[in-house]
């Protein structure tokens, strides 16, 4: 779990109903909120970060969200100009959603907060909902409103963007999460109207960095295994062209070396979380795209050199212990003999 540490945050209501959203004027005093509340809030940005649907962006030329975010760091201590701003973002975000055909109401929290020593401005969106509660010692049922949703509820719509935002060396302005869904697919009303924001990264950069991240994760993930054989059994989970869903990818690739559903679930978290510690630009949703695998094998004077592709490992070529010498390799298959 990443050490997020919360600064300031305000919430504004939008209604979609009414026509202007509902406003207020003072932040939230972090010192009388609860070590557990602000958890709650913690890992609300921690489950979003790690969602599959989460997408690097960049904002366009002129973007007014950039331009309101760039107004909030200059001033990041003032409480003011982050309710001033914060007011302008969610009447902006209203007219965005009452332009559409939703009726999504629900309360935006903007919410300052540092991670790895980068400053962030996220804006959740969460959409609450009623719940039961009942009196222990009465045992009387009552309705409790506008509850807000728990982090496995998975919010739609949030961004988190860095601040200053687009500081020199950064890869990536901000990550975006839509999970909202209309009859032609995916809303991106959120991503390209209100925030004016656009994807980065490519198929063929995602498919390397996974892939080659579950390389080095070989000994963690089958430590009784030779590292080529599971290294071929990820060139066959991620083949070119397949469609990736990360989380159902790992899945597939790690269930026969952990039986339990549990250690699963936390391995394929840590994964994704190491994963954006490393990169800025990262998705979690991509279509595989990539050369052939090639195995290499080298003597350390470079004066032997055996390669193939790996899709015929097991096959037409195998290997007995390739760590150790004598190296035994065996190719069933007909060869022809030339000389240089």
């Amino acid at each position: 779990m990443s050490d997020i540490n919360i600064k300031q945050i305000i919430a504004h209501d939008i209604n979609t109903e009414l026509e202007s959203p509902t406003l207020f004027d003072r932040i939230l005093n972090l010192t009388a909120i609860p070590t557990k509340i602000l958890k709650f809030f913690k890992d609300h940005i921690n489950v979003s970060l790690n969602a599959k649907q989460i997408k690097t962006c960049e904002f366009e030329e002129g973007a007014k969200v950039k331009n309101q975010s760039i107004r909030i760091n200059e001033s990041i201590t003032d409480q003011e100009t982050f309710v001033t701003v914060t007011k302008e973002m969610t009447q902006d975000l209203h007219r965005a959603i009452k332009s559409t055909s939703s009726n999504s109401s629900g309360t935006i929290f903007f919410i300052i907060y540092d991670l790895n020593q980068i400053n962030y401005l996220g804006i959740l969106k969460m959409d609450p909902s009623s719940g039961i509660q009942i009196d222990k010692t009465t045992l009387e049922l009552s309705i409790q409103d506008n509850i807000l949703p728990k982090p496995e509820d998975r919010l739609h719509k949030c961004a988190f963007i860095k601040l200053p935002p687009f500081a020199e060396g950064s890869e990536a302005d901000l990550y975006v999460l839509d999970r909202q869904r209309g009859p032609r697919g995916i809303s991106k009303f959120f991503m390209n109207t209100f925030l004016q924001a656009n994807e980065l990264l490519n198929n063929r950069i995602m498919s390397e960095r996974v892939i080659s991240k579950l390389y080095d994760e070989a000994p963690n993930i089958a430590p009784g295994k030779e590292d080529i054989e599971f290294h071929l059994e990820v060139d066959k989970t991620f083949r070119n062209g397949r469609q990736i869903d990360l989380d159902h990818a790992l899945e597939e690739l790690i269930q026969p070396y952990m039986e339990n559903e549990k250690q699963r679930e936390e391995y394929i978290e840590s994964f994704k979380q190491s994963f954006r510690e490393e990169y800025d630009k990262y998705h979690f949703n991509f279509q595989v795209e990539k050369e052939a695998t090639t195995v290499v094998f080298t003597s350390d004077e470079k004066d032997i050199k055996l390669e193939f592709p790996i899709n015929i490992l097991g096959d037409v070529v195998r290997i007995n212990d390739p760590n150790k010498v004598p190296f035994k390799l065996e190719i069933h298959k007909q060869l022809n003999q030339k000389y240089k």
